[in-house]
């Protein structure tokens, strides 16, 4: 198991992280490396935070199984537990044989997997296992688009059903921000500006697709000076669109 950020709980958590599935024996060893790699990448993270269970007891019920444990997030990161955690990294060696020792009270080191080329610095992104991507692996058929400004943009390219990535704390900050006001988002290229507006649209476009929604009918608009650009978001918007139908 590991530890990352939930949208639903607003929080971090224990969760069960699937990496790749390997077709071939031969591509276990291969992919437990690229998995160890990307971890050792992502420790040069500055993006790594001190995180300390919100619950006191063992998490095992009666019946075996295991409540999956919330974390609160420290302020800073103990310099004992980056030693402590470096070592357990190098013989990597954890507590997973008995998760209630030890951390229940103490601290745990948080760091973001990341891309393990040495010219890359960014983070992995994950998407959750949720019942609108298990229905699209059962019932996937590829269609085409039948409005022609879709088609246009899409290059009359089959629809492949996309979803959004799992955000980290400070991505979902933005995209569930209900403040009422413009947001003005700066950084480099690569740092995923667009994919927070994209992602902060989707949100906005489920929720006023919801039962419950009554505020009548709700158009946004995606402008960009960049056509390549400008064909990606609709393409990669009407993916979601087909993926949530």
């Amino acid at each position: 198991f590991s530890v990352d950020y939930s949208p639903r709980i607003r929080g971090f958590t224990d969760c069960i992280r699937l990496w790749r599935l390997c077709l071939q024996h031969d591509d276990v060893p291969k992919g437990i490396e690229w998995i160890v790699q990307s971890h050792k990448r992502g420790r040069s993270s500055t993006m790594k935070k001190g995180l300390i269970s919100s619950f006191q007891g063992s998490t095992l019920l009666p019946d075996g199984r295991r409540v999956p444990r919330q974390y609160d997030v420290c302020d800073g990161v103990d310099e004992n537990l980056l030693l402590k955690d470096g070592i357990q990294f190098e013989l990597l060696t954890t507590d997973e044989e008995d998760p209630d020792k030890d951390d229940a009270d103490g601290q745990i080191l948080f760091t973001p997997p990341a891309v393990s080329n040495a010219d890359s610095y960014n983070v992995l992104k994950f998407y959750q296992l949720s019942d609108e991507v298990l229905q699209t692996l059962r019932t996937f058929i590829p269609t085409t688009p039948h409005d022609p400004r879709e088609e246009s943009g899409l290059s009359k390219t089959s629809l492949v059903p996309e979803f959004p990535f799992i955000p980290d704390d400070r991505e979902d900050l933005l995209i569930s921000s209900n403040q009422g006001s413009s947001i003005l988002l700066v950084g480099r290229s690569g740092t995923g500006k667009t994919s927070i507006a994209v992602g902060r649209m989707w949100d906005l476009y489920k929720h006023s697709h919801a039962e419950n929604w009554h505020g009548g009918a709700y158009n946004q608009v995606f402008v960009t000076a960049n056509r390549v650009l400008r064909d990606q978001v609709r393409k990669s918007f009407q993916g979601m669109k087909h993926g949530f139908q």
